[in-house]
């Protein structure tokens, strides 16, 4: 495909629903629907190391992309409660899928601080389209503080991307890449290419224990030309927000895996699990009648409650701070708020991916049966920046009123 940035595209006046756009009270059903979809081919496509063309494809047609989409540019309008939910339910269904559209969304909160309204416009269009947007920002060994590799310069009367991406989260089965840049003024900008230009290859080498299916392949720019519309820079002051908003996705990706592990490990002990001999000793017959398994089936289930009711908060938090944007205050509580659940969503995550097998039994670690492909993609999805911030962050609101870093990597 090849961008179209012809003069009637780049209209400012807001585009018309695209046909099969999903109105925002539909979301979330939408979203569970098909996340019991994706959970039935989870397994296998971890196990082959698939990537996820179908399942993309599965995700432009339900109209889940528009999720945040602008009413006036013809979206649902969803707030950040229904898209942490939408994206849980994915999670629930193959967190791998569900992490392929986080940059797809972030690139609609980043349009509202760095989009001029004719690329707003534009941009939805695209995507009311059903098109698919990722990233490629991530430069390996890259310290913060540390100017980009990746340039963006002048080559006669063109705009040329030069350099490499890592961890380009969905750029393989995505329509258009958000690439950040460092221009001849070294300013950072984001520059939107499509898949498919010349000078741009898109390598299919992500290779971790977990998260298999993400499509977070390596960016390879050589002489990518750049349509100077399509080059975002900041339009006024930065939205707080904007980082926060990243976090939230991240947090609910970690709380639906939390409950896909716990729900299959459950599920394993009652249809599966044997007895231990000590249990049948004193009358237990079946695995689910232990008392040490049903204790540790409730506290597993309690903490897996109470994610996704900080979840739940942590969205609410957010729609209240958009709506009251001028209150620095709202934006605080609810950057603290996702810090809280981005540290104990990891934590359940990670925990109650592991403590299932501890009543499973042996036979639950069999390859045949994958469940442990829920740990490892609990502890790489954890990796993206560390537990023991978020709590720090969480205690310094609670004690002196601190707000977080604004950042997404907080």
């Amino acid at each position: 495909m090849t961008a179209d940035t012809s003069t009637s595209v780049r209209a400012v006046e807001p585009t018309a629903p695209a046909a099969g756009t999903t109105p925002a009270e539909s979301l979330v059903s939408v979203a569970a629907d098909l996340g019991r979809s994706l959970a039935d081919g989870a397994s296998q496509r971890d196990a082959l190391h698939a990537t996820p063309v179908a399942e993309a494809q599965a995700l432009r047609r339900s109209g889940l992309l528009a999720t945040t989409v602008p009413a006036r540019f013809g979206g649902p309008d969803a707030g950040y409660g229904v898209l942490a939910e939408v994206i849980r339910h994915l999670a629930l269904g193959d967190p791998s899928v569900a992490q392929v559209p986080q940059s797809h969304f972030g690139l609609i909160e980043v349009l509202h601080s760095h989009g001029t309204e004719e690329q707003r416009a534009w941009c939805f269009d695209q995507i009311l389209a059903g098109k698919l947007f990722s990233n490629a920002q991530t430069e390996r060994g890259l310290l913060p503080g540390q100017p980009l590799g990746v340039t963006m310069r002048r080559r006669g009367d063109e705009l040329v991307l030069q350099g490499t991406k890592n961890y380009c989260t969905g750029s393989t089965v995505a329509d258009w890449i958000r690439i950040s840049a460092r221009d001849e003024q070294g300013e950072v900008v984001f520059a939107l290419v499509p898949v498919d230009a010349p000078g741009l290859e898109v390598i299919d080498d992500w290779a971790a224990i977990g998260q298999r299916g993400t499509g977070s392949g390596t960016v390879r720019l050589t002489g990518a030309v750049v349509d100077p519309f399509l080059v975002l820079r900041q339009n006024g002051p930065e939205d707080r927000l904007l980082g926060t908003s990243f976090q939230l996705m991240h947090a609910a990706i970690d709380v639906g895996i939390a409950r896909a592990a716990l729900d299959e490990g459950l599920a394993y002990v009652r249809d599966s699990a044997r007895p231990y001999v000590d249990a049948l000793a004193r009358g237990w017959e079946r695995a689910d009648e232990e008392p040490h398994i049903v204790l540790r089936a409730g506290e597993l289930s309690a903490r897996v409650h109470a994610a996704e009711a900080l979840l739940a908060r942590a969205g609410r938090l957010l729609d209240v701070a958009r709506a009251a944007a001028v209150d620095r205050s709202h934006a605080d509580e609810a950057a603290a708020a996702v810090a809280e659940v981005r540290a104990f969503g990891a934590d359940a995550a990670v925990d109650v991916a592991s403590d299932i097998f501890a009543f499973a039994g042996a036979s639950a670690a069999a390859t045949r049966i994958n469940l442990d492909r829920h740990w490892r993609n609990a502890r790489t999805h954890t990796l993206h920046d560390p537990t023991r911030w978020k709590y720090h962050h969480a205690g310094a609101y609670a004690l002196t009123r601190t707000p977080p870093p604004a950042h997404g990597q907080s």
